[in-house]
């Protein structure tokens, strides 16, 4: 897996695609810097720093197109993190290079069959998980212009600090055995790498041996470290620790899972209990809004009919006095004829 303490000032270089910068360390140290202008979806990946990977990988802008967020992922070392928004997502990819066992049979010169077992790593398999969603602007594409991450080169005054641990614990080792004698004696040796003698043009790792980093000064050693990369000295992944790791990482996925799941069902019941609610009150609404329109149905009949019976009885009373003026007009004429008919008689 990728070192923490691997705070490269090249592994943080796709933060933006105009201003590429590292972290500073614990000690303030501004030489761990490293600005690089130019566009972070143009950067070679099979040359300078790009070719042994990043452990993690920051992306400050959105990725649309599906090739640039894929060239990205190459930059990503085998267990290295990139994090980024992704058209309207927040992303988390890891890259995952299995490590598979191959056996072989081969025939030896005595005719029994042997064993050869030889590691080949499969094709690359990235691991992506949605974080949550987010609005960036869009990386620019333009100027487009091919970018490359210089290799650093190890120097023990100016980046020794940047380097893994497994880099940094070799080296000094290296330096206090340069130190050590030429000749060592059986009680000062430790290692069977270091502690060889020659006797009687035979090897003989009883005895003292001889020092072979001090066969070489100081200054030729810091050279020659010159020409190696950051994980120069981490050491190969055996199947069975990739095995174990993956293990680990499935377990962990499951309980994220499975706490996923909980939260979910936890949610699913809330909202059961809370549309139960929702579904009584509608009725409840429901009833009162049916009860108070017949209710107002039934007023609005009842003023119908009082006004119509009101209309009824005023019609009544003008068709009566109607009735009594006309009998009054018929009682003035009746008298009116009765005096024409006595003036006659006269």
């Amino acid at each position: 897996p990728a070192n923490s303490n691997c705070d490269d000032g090249s592994s943080s270089t796709t933060k933006t695609n105009t201003s590429l910068l590292s972290s500073r360390d614990n000690d303030g140290d501004d030489s761990q810097f490293q600005i690089i202008h130019g566009n972070a979806l143009r950067i070679l990946t099979n040359v300078g720093e790009s070719r042994f990977g990043f452990d993690r990988i920051y992306i400050g802008a959105a990725v649309v197109d599906d090739a640039d967020i894929l060239m990205l992922k190459q930059l990503l070392a085998p267990g290295g993190i990139l994090v980024g928004p992704v058209n309207d997502e927040l992303v988390k990819v890891v890259r995952i290079s299995p490590v598979m066992t191959t056996m072989t049979m081969e025939d030896s010169s005595d005719g029994n069959q042997g064993i050869n077992s030889t590691n080949t790593t499969s094709e690359d398999d990235f691991s992506t998980r949605v974080i949550s969603g987010v609005c960036f602007a869009p990386l620019t594409k333009f100027p487009a212009i091919q970018v490359t991450i210089p290799t650093i080169i190890w120097n023990p005054t100016l980046n020794h600090k940047i380097f893994p641990d497994s880099f940094q614990n070799a080296i000094m080792e290296l330096f206090l055995c340069s130190n050590a004698d030429y000749l060592q004696s059986s009680s000062q040796h430790h290692h069977p790498s270091i502690s060889v003698t020659r006797r009687n043009n035979r090897l003989n790792y009883n005895d003292g041996g001889v020092n072979l980093a001090a066969t070489l000064p100081r200054d030729i050693w810091i050279h020659i470290f010159g020409f190696t990369h950051r994980k120069w000295f981490e050491p190969k992944e055996s199947e069975l620790t990739f095995l174990k790791k993956r293990l680990l990482e499935e377990q962990a996925r499951t309980a994220i899972a499975q706490q996923a799941r909980i939260e979910a069902e936890t949610k699913c019941h809330v909202a059961e209990r809370e549309r139960n609610i929702y579904r009584i009150l509608a009725r409840r609404w429901r009833t009162q809004l049916h009860t108070a329109f017949e209710q107002s149905t039934y007023t609005t009949n009842n003023e119908s009919s009082r006004e119509v019976r009101v209309h009824r009885t005023a019609g009544l009373g003008t068709f009566l006095q109607q009735q009594i003026h006309f009998d009054n007009m018929d009682e003035r004429d009746d008298h009116y004829f009765e005096q024409d008919d006595d003036d006659d008689d006269d």
